[in-house]
């Protein structure tokens, strides 16, 4: 039984099913397509080439997160998941949007649990570790006297309007847009 199952997993193209795709091997594929043709399975369900995209395209760049007037007032948010991280994108008291990691310092708990809402702080459920909109922690109980909050602030991404979009990205993205100089 584990004889054939091991030869079932082996695919006809010489790649064991499960086994990601590298940058090199999905190249030759991609040049080796036929024109006007789809592309081979794999390069549409592969996680090696799901975890390519995201390092080079979606990780690297500004995304379109959401239009702006989705976040009306002060406290409206907004959640998405972007590739392994969950965003969560909230109007700010000063009237900024900004984006940041939808997870707590302290233990990794989902602060925002809903797609959309509105709230005074982003509270955790675990703790009740507070933070604003800013993302400055506000309130952490119990952690001793050598404790400093402004280290333990919330995980930023990029924010910023254009045009009434709301656009994110991460960190990594060093370059700024072409299209939107402003950002």
């Amino acid at each position: 039984l584990c004889r054939a199952a091991h030869s079932v997993d082996v695919l006809l193209n010489g790649t064991k099913r499960g086994t990601m795709l590298d940058q090199a091997l999905m190249l030759d594929r991609l040049t080796a397509r036929r024109p006007a043709h789809a592309l081979e399975r794999d390069l549409y369900c592969d996680d090696g080439v799901y975890n390519l995209d995201l390092d080079h395209i979606f990780y690297r760049d500004w995304l379109f997160a959401l239009p702006a007037p989705v976040l009306p007032k002060p406290g409206a948010f907004a959640t998405l998941q972007i590739g392994a991280y969950p965003v969560v994108i909230v109007r700010s008291t000063d009237g900024m949007i900004r984006a940041f990691h939808n997870v707590c310092r302290h233990r990794g708990q989902r602060l925002c649990a809903t797609t959309t809402g509105s709230t005074p702080n982003l509270v955790c459920p675990y703790h009740q570790w507070t933070y604003g909109l800013d993302g400055k922690l506000l309130y952490a109980r119990d952690m001793g006297d050598g404790f400093d909050p402004a280290a333990h602030g919330l995980k930023r991404s990029i924010a910023s309007i254009w045009a009434g979009w709301s656009l994110s990205a991460w960190p990594r993205c060093r370059r700024r847009s072409r299209i939107w100089p402003s950002i």
